[in-house]
């Protein structure tokens, strides 16, 4: 059976662009500060030693949903494992097989890499060694980092990804810098092929709502190195040494880490395969092992073969993640009104994760404490029409959570709806060419009231997901989900059917069809709405473009979920050229976008019209800059709006960076129903005095004026927030966060010292501080609840303090 991507002639193309059109008629360079041995021997012993020859080139990897003529490799197979200590002395290393043939894949495609790169492959029964001898002909060129786990994305990488299932639906990101630092990583669908535009979004324009969609994206055609979910965390080692021309590593990776197929007794293991090497002040340079072309926006049927490995364990993995926890927070008691401590409390929690199979793992957590987890990145909240999405950032419910991402104008799953759970479990994985995946938890916080009587005191919610999702042909699939939320007799149900196709190597598609059902507390009745979602993209070497149309019916409501906008019908197109110059300017284009917003009473609400010009030069420089015309009806007034964006950003030097936008035009008051002027800007910059210390500093504004009342200010709120990370040693961290915000004057303190042995076993101690001008706190002072003002006085006050030690051990047999 071929397995490659389905062409405009085959019947899941024509079914597939039949079901489309159905839905869419029904819609109206610095040297680094590390040291180095200069007469360290980098090179492993020559003895044996393999000729630096590319792979075997064979046109049969088309029968796995690669193209034709991808290079293959088989792991030398060792029953003496190396020592992972960052030298390439063991005698493993002289027998392996060597790929040292690397192409660019930008910012010139297809050009030969500019520096040499060695790659060594071994395996034995329970894991896959890499050895790395990455080559800098100036040490100025490489940008390496002592920062924490999943933390190096800023420098020079070397990568090993891996389609396990060899489907073109999924994969895995294996990483490391000059120092070892360890990254990994999920990938899906979602988050790989080219970013041509398009796509499903919150749309917007100046101080209110977009028509949804389309908007301004990076405007290229070129394919995408993928990006992963690094909230994936999992057990491998790693060890790397400078040396006088660049630095050498080695990677062990247990299978066990790894979720895989059992191919039939005596047959070899075949994967998706793809190695990428970064050099950062090369012009963002990325050389890869399987060559890669602008021409296709896959990046999986790009991949190279890995094949050969035989009789590799498929013991069941089995992690014990036990924690405890001691915490003494603080609040004001707005009876006194003073701020008061509160006596300590000691926790116990445990997760535990069972490999069902080599290709299904079970999780499961009792108490999950988050006391670890960074706050969330600031957001300017005031005068927003429609509610904002915060992410989510607790790792039982981050990890694996690319089974139940379906992009689209609703967020199905968003976890952040569980805010307090006693219990959870997940069951995720594939059985055949079915993913699968279940999350069933517990939340206390609806049962958290004041009122004794009240018949919700001490109840909880619980929350059910299912998901599922079959795999047709390459990076083609049909998908149903079901989610539910029941406290007392309320209950919430989304029932869904989506679908993801590609036509050709630069045209894919997909739509979304869901239902609601909500009954409320005391209610009889339940509501039904529905949500139907569909889009069209190309991306080519030079043009791109995409058309999306999508509907929300008033009533389409979810617990589990977040919706920012019903009542719509959305229709956008959006379309870019991009020119190739490769010179001073590497890469520009043009984009135009247009998209229309009906209710479902067929008033237009939403009308925006736009043209973008985006740039990217050498020495690692970005610019955008776009003009948007555009309508927005609110409360049954027509407000006519322009705006003017620019964003632009410079990653030039290895100990700093910084970007910056601006934008200014009109934009709705809701408060006052009437049009202002809106001056909106951002500036971040990142320094990296040493390689141990790295600052992060942002400054955000928005401000909005009255033309019609002599520029009166109707509001003016600035963020400042700040993220500093030292690396003492390589376990030992410390990271500090401080943010001022003008809008409620606030001032966030967060510091936390962590000693990290490895992805699981983790220790924490955490100092959090909240302050607030004094007279714009409020509370509930004499129970009635009315709140309202209890200090009369400008200075800080302290409104929230907590310190916490965690220690959590992973044991894994």
């Amino acid at each position: 059976m071929n397995l490659s991507a389905p062409r405009l002639g085959t019947p899941l193309a024509l079914a597939t662009g039949l079901v489309l059109v159905l839905f869419t008629g029904g819609l109206s360079a610095q040297q680094t500060e590390g040291s180095f041995d200069p007469t360290l021997d980098a090179s492993p012993v020559s003895a044996g030693m393999p000729a630096l020859t590319p792979p075997n080139v064979d046109l049969s990897t088309e029968q796995y949903g690669l193209l034709p003529g991808r290079p293959r490799v088989r792991p030398t197979r060792t029953d003496t494992p190396p020592e992972i200590d960052g030298v390439l002395d063991d005698s493993v290393w002289s027998m392996a097989v060597h790929i040292s043939d690397f192409t660019q894949e930008s910012p010139i495609e297809g050009a030969p890499a500019t520096e040499a790169t060695d790659v060594y492959l071994a395996y034995d029964a329970d894991h896959l060694y890499f050895g790395f001898y990455i080559h800098y002909s100036d040490l100025a060129f490489m940008r390496a980092n002592r920062v924490q786990r999943d933390r190096a994305i800023q420098d020079d990488l070397i990568t090993v990804y891996f389609d396990t299932f060899l489907d073109q639906q999924r994969g895995y990101d294996f990483d490391l810098n000059g120092y070892g630092v360890q990254g990994d990583g999920i990938m899906s669908l979602g988050r790989a092929g080219g970013p041509g535009g398009g796509g499903f979004g919150g749309g917007g324009v100046v101080g209110g709502a977009g028509a949804g969609g389309g908007g301004f994206g990076g405007g290229g055609a070129r394919p995408m190195i993928p990006m992963a979910d690094r909230t994936w965390d999992t057990l491998f080692e790693t060890a790397s040494q400078m040396v006088a021309d660049g630095f050498v590593a080695e990677m062990a990776i247990p299978f066990k880490s790894l979720r895989y197929p059992s191919p039939a007794e005596g047959q070899p293991h075949r994967w998706g395969f793809q190695i990428v090497r970064e050099i950062k002040s090369k012009e963002m340079e990325n050389q890869v092992w399987a060559p890669m072309s602008r021409d296709e926006s896959s990046f999986y049927s790009q991949m190279g073969l890995l094949e050969g490995m035989t009789n590799i364990s498929t013991s069941r993995n089995l992690e014990v993640l036990p924690s405890f926890t001691a915490i003494q927070h603080g609040e004001i008691d707005p009876t006194r009104p003073a701020f008061v401590n509160q006596n300590a409390a000691l926790d116990v929690g445990v997760n535990v994760k069972y490999g069902v199979s080599p290709n299904l793992t079970a999780d499961f957590t009792v108490n999950p404490d988050f006391s670890q987890i960074e706050s969330d990145q600031p957001q300017i909240e005031v005068n927003q029409r429609f509610p904002i999405l915060f992410p989510e950032l607790r790792p039982f419910f981050v990890e694996g959570a690319e089974i139940f991402t379906i992009p689209a104008p609703v967020t199905f799953v968003h976890t952040r709806t569980i805010v307090d759970p006693d219990y959870g479990t997940k069951l995720s994985g594939q059985i055949g060419r079915f993913s699968v995946g279940l999350l069933t938890a517990n939340d206390r916080a609806p049962g958290k009231v004041d009122d004794p009587t009240d018949p919700a005191l001490d109840r909880t919610a619980q929350t059910f997901i299912a998901r599922a999702q079959y795999d047709l042909q390459s990076e083609s699939n049909l998908g149903v989900i079901f989610t539910d939320r029941e406290f007392m007799d309320r209950w919430s149900r989304v029932f869904g059917f989506d679908t993801n196709f590609r036509l050709s190597p630069t045209l894919v598609g997909d739509f979304r069809g869901v239902r609601s059902l909500l009954k409320g507390l005391g209610e009889d009745e339940a509501t039904d709405g529905h949500m139907f979602a569909t889009r069209l993209q190309w991306s080519g070497r030079n043009v791109g473009w995409s058309v999306t149309a999508n509907e929300t019916s008033p009533e389409f409501a979810t617990d589990v979920g977040f919706v920012r906008r019903t009542d719509q019908r959305s229709v956008n197109a959006n379309t870019s050229y991009r020119f190739w110059p490769q010179r001073r300017v590497l890469s520009w284009g043009p984009q135009v976008n247009y998209g229309r917003t009906y209710d479902f009473e067929g008033v237009l609400t939403d009308e925006i019209s736009g043209l973008g010009l985006n740039f990217s030069f050498i020495r690692n420089i970005g610019l955008n800059v776009n003009l948007n015309r555009s309508m927005e009806r609110f409360a049954g007034t027509e407000f006519q709006k322009t705006g003017f964006f620019v964003f632009g950003n410079v990653n030039a030097s290895r100990r700093y960076s910084f970007g910056g936008n601006l934008s200014m035009g009109k934009a709705v008051y809701y408060a006052g129903r009437k049009l202002g002027d809106q001056l909106g800007w951002n500036v971040n910059t990142t320094f990296r005095p040493t390689e141990r210390i790295q600052t992060n500093l942002s400054f955000s504004s928005t401000r909005l004026t009255d033309p019609d009342a002599g520029d009166l200010e109707l509001f003016d709120v600035k963020i400042a927030r700040a993220i500093t990370n030292v690396q003492f040693t390589d376990r030992l961290g410390l990271r500090n966060i401080t943010e001022y915000n003008t809008q409620d004057a606030t001032l966030d303190l967060n510091v936390l010292l962590q000693y990290r042995v490895n992805a699981g076993t983790v220790f924490f101690v955490g100092y959090d501080d909240h302050y607030q001008q004094a007279d714009r706190i409020e509370g509930d002072r004499y129970g009635d609840g009315i709140d309202e003002q209890l200090f009369y006085t400008n200075p800080l006050r302290r409104t929230n303090r907590a310190i916490f030690l965690k220690a959590q051990y992973l044991l894994r047999y």
